[in-house]
């Protein structure tokens, strides 16, 4: 039996107890990830999919009789009201479909928390670890066979379009291939980075779920990570590694003794590796630069992620509140708080680290409060990088510690046999 001092202590206790429960709700939920984070390629309609799901799971919620909480009332009149300011602004831009499936995919977020509860972040760390397992001796053949994974695009890039189609990328859902990046694993999603992003949260669950243990999985994880050589992703799980040392220096002293070395270890691949030293350099000295897009990805110019984000903070000066979808700049680029302060505005990109942050606390195995800061930095900077705005996994974060509120407040819930 569980009881609410052993739950405050580690919710992630009740998550174990539920994650192996057989349930219709998870399988939706599987599906929308899956198509998720593979829709810069697949040419199918996903929204339509997306639609099917979104009915599946409000039958599954009605026969479960869950209760709807006000705050996604609350988030979804934000949005609404931020797209028709927006849509006042920009009358000629638009974009009432990608306003319909925003909403559907905020909806989608809440329902999948909802109905898997605290559960869902170990249930996906379970399904990154089977997938990056699943990477690792493709990547590995394809470091010895790069042409004959070339050759491979006509074969399977059937649910490949667009520029990536072009290049002769191709992607089978379980492993993607970009003809950019032969020597860099981009595992199931869609770039090396992205990839780098799933097992940066997967460690995060990980660690907190064995008590910041250094186990099988986790070294599964590390290697996948150095092989994307991400740069973002290696910083990110740098932060990680400095919170496992200090967790576990109260264990073993010698922990903390490693510290500077590995401080030292990392300086040293700054200065030597390109894609950490240089790539960052880059970032911070052409941050005015930019790139003129290919059409099928709309036609515009690109700033690099730093650039990306000052373009975004210049804009919010204008309108500090979010323009929503109906957004008509000029200039594009890649990073999720980047476009959280342009679609949402300011208060959406505080709100959204805030529970990051409540995230991160939850899913601690103690509240130790510079530990949970650094986890939110390390999951926060991998956020920065990639482009999951408006996302489902986005929204898994803004909805789950909604979720952790109700469970507190409702003895049923924690009373598991």
């Amino acid at each position: 039996m569980i009881n609410k001092t052993e739950f405050f202590n580690n919710p992630m206790i009740l998550s174990k107890s539920h994650y192996k429960t057989v349930d219709v709700s998870w399988y939706l939920v599987f599906i929308i990830f899956l198509l998720e984070v593979n829709k810069y390629f697949i040419f199918l309609e996903i929204n339509k999919i997306f639609y099917a799901i979104l009915i599946f799971l409000l039958l599954l919620f009605i026969a479960k009789r869950k209760k709807i909480d006000i705050e996604v009332f609350a988030i979804t009149f934000y949005w609404l009201l931020i797209n028709l300011i927006g849509a006042s602004l920009f009358p000629n831009n638009a974009k009432f479909d990608d306003l319909r499936i925003s909403i559907i995919t905020i909806i989608n977020g809440y329902l999948a928390t909802k109905l898997l509860g605290i559960s869902i972040f170990i249930r996906l760390e379970k399904l990154i670890l089977v997938l990056a397992i699943i990477s690792l001796p493709i990547f590995t053949a394809q470091l010895l066979a790069p042409d004959y994974f070339m050759s491979l695009g006509s074969y399977l890039n059937i649910f490949t379009f667009g520029e990536p189609l072009k290049s002769g990328d191709w992607n089978i859902f379980l492993y993607n291939f970009s003809s950019i990046a032969k020597e860099r694993n981009c595992g199931f999603m869609w770039e090396p980075g992205a990839f780098a992003f799933m097992l940066v949260l997967a460690q995060i669950v990980r660690f907190n779920n064995n008590n910041y243990k250094f186990d099988r999985y986790s070294i599964i994880y590390l290697i996948a990570i150095i092989t994307t050589f991400s740069t973002m992703g290696y910083l990110a799980y740098a932060v990680l590694i400095v919170t496992y040392l200090k967790y576990n220096q109260r264990k073993k002293f010698y922990y903390l003794l490693l510290i500077p070395f590995f401080v030292y270890f990392f300086y040293e691949s700054y200065l030597i590796y390109d894609f950490l030293g240089k790539k960052m350099e880059n970032y911070i000295f052409d941050v005015d630069l930019y790139y003129y897009t290919d059409k099928i990805y709309g036609g515009i110019f690109k700033y690099n992620r730093l650039g990306y984000f000052i373009y975004a903070i210049t804009q919010s000066t204008t309108w500090p509140f979010g323009y929503g979808v109906f957004t008509n700049f000029k200039f594009t680029g890649v990073g999720t708080l980047s476009d959280i302060i342009l679609s949402w505005g300011w208060i959406g990109l505080f709100f959204f680290i805030y529970q990051v942050y409540r995230v991160v606390c939850i899913l601690s195995i103690k509240k130790i409060k510079y530990i949970n800061i650094l986890v939110s930095i390390s999951i926060l900077s991998a956020f920065f990088s990639n482009p999951f705005a408006n996302s489902f996994i986005a929204f898994l974060f803004v909805f789950y510690p909604l979720h952790y509120k109700k469970l507190i407040i409702y003895d049923k819930y924690t009373k598991l046999s």
